[in-house]
This record gives C-alpha cells, sequence and structure tokens, in this order.
C-alpha cells in the first residue's frame, strides 16, 4: 500500500472498500488535517472531531476524489469549511452564555497562540487550488520540486516557479493583515509549525470511525462536536463590552420602567380631571374655584411632561455612551493583537537573518577554497560560483562587507552585513553581521547608526611593501 498514491488508494477504497487502503490515506495525512483543524479551532477535542468528520467525508467522496490530482488541497479545504462551521456554532452559544451572566464572566488561563498561526488557514483559502496545492505540497508534506513536478504533470522548474509564486501571494496577504514578514522567515515558520504529530493512536481511530460511519452525513458529525473554548483575549474583550453594554441595558431599562409608570399614573391623573371639567361644564355652581384648581394641576402635569423628556435624553446620552465604550473595547483588542504579533514577527525574522548570515559565510569559505584563500567582492559573484545552493533570501537581505578579505589572515574581520537595520518593538535597531571565521553576531544601536561599531571591526589591508 506504500508504494501506491493517494489517487490508486481512493480507487481501490471505492471499488473494494478495502480498510487497507483507507487506512493508508489517514496514515499520510491525518497530521495535516489535523493541524490545520487545531489551528482554526483552537481546542484539541474540536481539532479531532473536526479530523474525523473530513475522513468521513473523504470516505463518501472517494469515487469522485480519486481522480483528483491533489488530495492534500481537497482535504484543507474541507477541514477549513468544517472547522469554520464548528467555530460559528460554538462562538454563538459562548456568546450567549457571556449575556446570560456579563457580569460574572470569569477569565480563564489558557495557551496564546503564535502569532502567524491565527492567519495562515485563512490566508491559504484566498489562493487558488493550484497555489494552494504547491504551498502545501512543499512545505506541509515537505516534498521537493521535482516531486510536486510528477504529481502536478511539469517540470522541476515550473513546480519551484509555482511555489515561488505562491510564498509571494501568501506574504502578501499576511501583509493585508498587517503581519510583516520576509518569504524566507514565512515558509521558516511555516515548515517548523504548521503539521504536528496527532496523538498516539488517533490515526487508527480515525480510520475505523470513517470506515463505521461512512453512511452518515459529515454535517450530522459536526452537529454533535463539543463547544469551542475562546482565547483569553477573545473572552476579555467579548466579557468587557458586554459588560459595559449590559450595564448600560440596566439602568436604561430601569429608567425605561420608571418612565412607563410615570406615563401610566399622568393618564391615570388626566382621567379624574377630564371628568371634573365635563361636570364643570354641567354645573355652573363653584366653577371659578374649581377651574382654578384644575389649572394649576394641569400645570404640574405639564412640568411632569418636561421632566419625562429630560429622562428621555438621558436615556439617549447612556446609549451613547455604551456605543462608546464598544469602540473603545474594540480598539484595545486590535492593539493587543497588533503588539503581540510585531514582537513574535520580529523574532522570527532575527532568527532567520541568523542562519542565513551562517549559510551565506560557510559558502564565503568554499569560495575562497577555490580562490587562494580570497573571499567574493559581492553576493552576486557568489550565488554565481554557488548556483543553487545559495539560498534566495540572500540577494536582497545581504551585502559583501570589506570585500576581498582573505580569511586565513584576518579570522576576525566582517566580511558580510544586513542590507537594511530592523529597529525592535521597543525603539532599538540592530543589524546582524558575519565574520570570516564563520561566527554572526547581531549589533544594536539607538539611532539606526552603525558606523563607529563597522569602523572598530573594519578590514584594512596592510601597505604594500617597495622593494
Amino acid at each position: 500500500m506504500n508504494d501506491l498514491t493517494d489517487q490508486q488508494l481512493l480507487g481501490e477504497y471505492a471499488e473494494h472498500r478495502s480498510e487497507a487502503a483507507f487506512t493508508e490515506l489517514v496514515r499520510r495525512h491525518v497530521d495535516l488535517v489535523h493541524s490545520a483543524a487545531g489551528r482554526m479551532t483552537g481546542d484539541a477535542h474540536s481539532a479531532e472531531d473536526v479530523t474525523q468528520a473530513v475522513f468521513l467525508a473523504l470516505a463518501q467522496e472517494a469515487a469522485r476524489l480519486s481522480r483528483h490530482p491533489v488530495l492534500s488541497g481537497w482535504l484543507h479545504t474541507t477541514a477549513r469549511h468544517l472547522a469554520a462551521k464548528t467555530v460559528r456554532t460554538a462562538v454563538r452559544r459562548q456568546i450567549r452564555e457571556l449575556e446570560a451572566a456579563a457580569m460574572n464572566q470569569s477569565n480563564e488561563n489558557e495557551p496564546r497562540w503564535d502569532e502567524v498561526a491565527p492567519f495562515l488557514d485563512a490566508a491559504l483559502g484566498e489562493l487558488n487550488d493550484a497555489e494552494r496545492d504547491a504551498i502545501l505540497l512543499r512545505y506541509f508534506e515537505k516534498k521537493s520540486a521535482s516531486e510536486i513536478a510528477t504529481l502536478i504533470g511539469t517540470s522541476a522548474a515550473a513546480a519551484q516557479k509555482r511555489v515561488d509564486r505562491a510564498v509571494e501571494r501568501l506574504r502578501d496577504s499576511f501583509s493585508r493583515r498587517g503581519v510583516t514578514i520576509g518569504a524566507g522567515g514565512l515558509m521558516l515558520v511555516i515548515g517548523a509549525h504548521a503539521v504536528q504529530a496527532v496523538p498516539s493512536g488517533f490515526a487508527g481511530a480515525i480510520s475505523t470511525g470513517a470506515l463505521a460511519g461512512s453512511a452518515v452525513p459529515a454535517s450530522t458529525v459536526i452537529a454533535t462536536t463539543k463547544a469551542i473554548a475562546m482565547t483569553t483575549i477573545q473572552k476579555t474583550i467579548v466579557a468587557i463590552t458586554l459588560a459595559t453594554l449590559a450595564g448600560a441595558g440596566v439602568y436604561e431599562a430601569r429608567q425605561s420602567s420608571q418612565l412607563k409608570k410615570q406615563n401610566q399614573a399622568l393618564e391615570q391623573q388626566q382621567a379624574p380631571l377630564v371628568e371634573q371639567l365635563q361636570h364643570l361644564q354641567n354645573t355652573p355652581d363653584d366653577a371659578a374655584n374649581n377651574l382654578a384648581s384644575l389649572r394649576q394641576e394641569n400645570g404640574q402635569l405639564k412640568s411632569n411632561q418636561t421632566e419625562l423628556l429630560k429622562l428621555r435624553g438621558k436615556v439617549g446620552a447612556l446609549q451613547t455612551e455604551a456605543n462608546d465604550a464598544n469602540q473603545r473595547a474594540k480598539a484595545a483588542e486590535q492593539k493587543l493583537a497588533d503588539a503581540f504579533s510585531s514582537a513574535s514577527l520580529f523574532k522570527a525574522h532575527e532568527a532567520a537573518t541568523v542562519n542565513t548570515a551562517k549559510m551565506i559565510t560557510l559558502q564565503f569559505h568554499i569560495f575562497a577554497g577555490n580562490h587562494d584563500n580570497q573571499f567574493p567582492t559581492n553576493i552576486i559573484q557568489l550565488r554565481q560560483q554557488m548556483g543553487s545552493d545559495f539560498p534566495n533570501s540572500g540577494i536582497g537581505l545581504f551585502e559583501v562587507f570589506n570585500p576581498g578579505t582573505e580569511w586565513s589572515t584576518h579570522p576576525n574581520a566582517v566580511v558580510l552585513r544586513e542590507r537594511i537595520a530592523q529597529q525592535a518593538v521597543d525603539g532599538t535597531w540592530e543589524r546582524i553581521y558575519a565574520f570570516a571565521d564563520g561566527s554572526v553576531q547581531k549589533a544594536l544601536s539607538n539611532d539606526g547608526n552603525f558606523e563607529a561599531w563597522e569602523k572598530l571591526n573594519a578590514y584594512s589591508p596592510p601597505p604594500s611593501q617597495n622593494p
């Protein structure tokens, strides 16, 4: 079974109901599906339920999907739809619970999401099928360009170009969400964390459950999934917003109740006055005195109506304050999310830059071994020497410093530096430098000026000796 393609395994299951074929399909793809479901639901139990539903749908659609060229793309799309449905159902339920006990909402300590993970699946969903398949095959299933080319029926070079275009589209999608990160850093983070192993024995449970319940619609399975716990930030913001609105709503309800009572009282007071006026019209005796008394009471009623209008104005002001509080809560949520995202992405970029610098410095030594211990004078020269082994991100990320350095005699000289200094969240600036001996160092600056640091580490060739 291990030698068969996904399409052959699907055909085997569709025609002969082969449990071995379906079990092999689950083994190959359960990590991808479970990881995507986990990112979108944020709950381990819900992720398992969504994974179960996806493979149940696969069992039902096996005959049709046996002609589908890339199975992982269909699995990811199905997982995204089912997880989104689960999340919507759970959020609606939790909002109802929060409304019922808004003032008693407890703050639970839950693990915080990785800053890239909340946007990953939505960004993948914005890609077209060919781009999404390329990303999933390359970085989720760890396939090489030649393996991808074989699956999609093209050359290795064309497959690599498709992957590169898909990466740029994915990076643009993150940028629109306020997450700025280089293509190399983004793929490094996704490659390391996107697909995580499921619990031991879960794949076998998936196969057994899907085979046993292949006649049951996937919508029925999803309807029975557990409620999904919201993240700490979401719960806190919703609790603040609902508490504010609930407080204003309670006060407004009390005011409205009092106004209704006053209206009823006024109507009750006006009824006998009307009767008295009719009686005065029919009874002329003492009419003048009674009329004066009625006018006084009527003036009091007008005063009460004025107070009623004032109370209505206060209710409107309270509603405005509640709306303003809601807007402030949303702004605070966005500000907090931006702060978390910026700090984490900066650290990821820094780590990726250091790794790339180490790789290029190692290639400097390979170059020097072929050129009398002389390092290259520019990045293009090194790339021409190293060919496809040279990291693509290195061209725009680094530049040669102290060109022509002889590394064996000046191992402590800086030979490579980051082209553009980066500003951290706290306002300080940093720049990555690589030395001739292969070490990498991060230089810091308060104003972004690194000239003094570079002078201390610059290479000055010795003066020529006249014979």
